[in-house]
């Protein structure tokens, strides 16, 4: 578990302390002592974890190798050992990571790298983050006052339109689709910053001001789109929140033991996690996170007016609950 070291849980300590004690000159120093503890990392750990990431996924196009060794896990399109992985998606277009190497992928053909670019950020990247001790959850998320907000739930449930909706509306986009986690004991989860493109529907991109950056070419009227305002900094995880659909728009805690019991929907590709075995990692996220991040449901009705006014409504609940 990262950050044994007495001081190492600064930067998410400060993090609390600037949400707690709100007078304008005490707040200015914990600002400064919070960005300075940020970028010294006594123990390293929080740049190791990000920078080990951002290596993995720079992608050599060399052949795949062949499937080996003593399998732990395998499908139709995936294979793994402990160390090791293999993915082939739909088209054919080949994955293989072992952990510690770069990430090296075969394109049979050129008319496949948009669903090349689709897999490698979405099932490779969440195995990849797996077997690097880190846990991608399945979310995506807006930082406000230093502190993330990820936002849960299956494909098509609203994560990326509510993100960029936030945007306009004060908040920075963090993440879309996947958000990498890094336990810490005794302090929030430390978040590591995405600054890919959000992937929009259609009539979200027309409501929103969003950049749009071009189609995803293996989903219809789905869009690349860059957030007018990011924030590209490594944060603690405030608060998680569940969407749901309900008769009218509200935001209700979690707690106690429904946090446990909501938490594995949260998980990107858990399934990989779990064939690793790794009984340890898994208790430390887990408590970690329920322990550690608020959780919340947020419900709204599944016949909204407009895209807009349903981002209006939402931030006006969560400005309530002091997020």
């Amino acid at each position: 578990m990262p950050f044994r070291a007495s001081h190492a849980n600064l930067p998410c300590r400060l993090s609390v302390c600037k949400r707690r004690y709100r007078r304008p000159a005490l707040s200015a120093l914990l600002d400064c002592l919070y960005y300075a503890s940020m970028a010294e990392d006594p123990n390293g750990e929080i740049d190791a974890a990000n920078i080990r990431l951002k290596r993995a996924m720079a992608v050599q196009m060399l052949p795949v190798p062949g499937c080996e060794g003593n399998l732990i896990y395998q499908d139709g399109h995936l294979a793994m050992t402990r160390d090791r992985f293999w993915f082939e998606t739909p088209g054919g277009v080949r994955f293989y990571y072992r952990k510690g190497a770069n990430v090296i992928a075969e394109l049979p053909d050129e008319a496949l790298r948009g669903e090349f670019e689709l897999y490698l950020w979405g099932t490779v990247y969440g195995a990849v983050a797996w077997y690097n001790g880190l846990a991608p959850m399945h979310a995506s998320a807006v930082s406000h006052n230093d502190r993330v907000i990820a936002f849960t739930a299956d494909s098509g449930g609203g994560k990326s339109t509510l993100a960029a909706g936030l945007v306009d509306r004060g908040y920075g986009h963090f993440c879309d689709d996947t958000l990498i986690v890094l336990p810490v004991r005794g302090s929030p989860p430390v978040c590591l910053p995405d600054e890919r493109p959000m992937k929009l529907w259609g009539d979200a991109l027309q409501q929103l001001a969003a950049t749009p950056l071009g189609p995803v070419a293996t989903v219809p009227d789905k869009h690349y789109a860059q957030a007018r305002r990011s924030d590209a900094r490594i944060l603690p995880l405030g608060d998680l929140i569940f969407l749901e659909t309900g008769n009218d728009f509200a935001l209700t805690p979690v707690t106690g033991a429904s946090k446990l019991t909501l938490l594995p929907q949260a998980m990107y590709r858990s399934f990989i996690h779990a064939a690793r075995g790794n009984r340890e990692f898994h208790i430390d996220i887990m408590l970690n996170l329920a322990s550690e991040v608020r959780f919340w449901r947020l419900t709204r009705p599944r016949e909204q007016a407009t895209i807009g006014k349903s981002c209006e409504r939402t931030a006006q609940l969560l400005q309530t609950a002091g997020l």
